[in-house]
C-alpha cells in the first residue's frame, strides 16, 4: 500500500487539500457563472453543474484527510464514488439543456442520469467487489459518451468550440489511467499517481468549466427554448 507523509493531522495532504483549494476555486466561479445563467437561460441546469463539482472536490478533499481504512474514509469513499457518477451527469446537463432540443436534448441527458442512476446503486451496495481498475473503466466509458455530443455540437454548431470539451476528456482520461497504474512516483510519500489524478481532475474540470460557462454567458449558441430569454453576445 502507498503510504504518504501527513501534516497537521491529514493523511493525504497533497490530494487533500488540492481538492479543497479546488472546491473553493469553483464556488466562487460559480457566483459568476450562475449571474450569466440568470440573464441567459437554463439557470438550474448550472446550479447542477456547478453544485456536483463543488459536491465531489469537497467530499475527496475531506476523505484524504482520514488514514486508509479508517471508518470515516471508507464511508467517504463511497460518497465520492456518487459525486463522481453525479458530476459526469451533472456535466452534460447545461451542455444538452441549452445547446440542444429535442431527442438531442432528451435522448443523452435520460441515458446518462440513467448510468448514473444504476452506477450509484451498484457502487454503493457492491462497492467491495468491483475492483479499482474497472471502476475507473466505467467512469471513463461514461465521460466519453460525450463524444456523441461533441459530433452533436460539431454538426450543429461547427467544430470551433470542441477544444476545451476535448481537452477536459483527454484530462480525466490521463488522469484515471495514471491511477489505475500507481505510476509515475514524482516525490516518494508527498506526490504520487493518485495525487497526479488530483491534479488531472481538476485539470479536466477547469477545461469543462470553461466550456459551459461560455455557454452560460451567451458566447456560444444554445436552443431557443430555455426557461428564460436570451441575451446572446456574438460568438468569439
Amino acid at each position: 500500500m502507498e503510504k504518504w507523509h501527513s501534516l497537521a493531522g491529514i493523511a493525504q495532504p497533497f490530494s487533500s487539500l488540492s481538492h479543497y483549494l479546488g472546491a473553493i476555486l469553483f464556488l466562487v466561479l460559480a457566483c459568476f457563472m450562475l449571474r450569466d445563467a440568470r440573464r441567459t437561460g437554463g439557470f438550474w441546469s448550472y446550479v447542477i453543474f456547478a453544485g456536483s463539482a463543488v459536491l465531489l472536490l469537497t467530499i475527496s478533499g475531506t476523505a484524504h484527510v482520514f488514514p486508509p481504512d479508517s471508518p470515516g474514509r471508507k464511508i467517504l469513499f463511497r460518497l465520492d464514488l456518487v459525486a463522481i457518477f453525479l458530476l459526469i451527469a451533472g456535466t452534460f446537463t447545461p451542455i444538452h439543456w441549452v445547446l440542444f432540443r429535442s431527442w438531442r436534448r432528451w435522448s443523452v441527458l435520460i441515458l446518462i442520469w440513467s448510468i448514473a442512476a444504476a452506477g450509484i446503486l451498484t457502487r454503493l451496495f457492491f462497492f467491495e467487489n468491483i475492483p479499482y481498475a474497472v471502476g475507473s473503466g466505467i467512469f471513463i466509458a461514461m465521460g466519453w459518451v460525450g463524444l456523441f455530443s461533441g459530433v452533436l455540437i460539431r454538426l450543429q454548431y461547427g467544430p470551433g468550440y470542441l477544444g476545451p470539451l476535448l481537452a477536459g476528456g483527454i484530462c480525466y482520461t490521463v488522469g484515471a489511467i495514471i491511477d489505475a497504474n500507481q505510476w509515475p512516483i514524482l516525490f516518494p510519500m508527498i506526490v504520487g499517481p493518485h495525487e497526479l489524478f488530483h491534479l488531472m481532475v481538476l485539470a479536466g474540470l477547469g477545461f469543462q468549466w470553461y466550456f459551459i460557462a461560455q455557454i452560460a454567458a451567451g458566447r456560444i449558441p444554445r436552443s431557443e427554448d430555455t426557461d428564460q430569454p436570451l441575451q446572446q453576445a456574438p460568438a468569439e
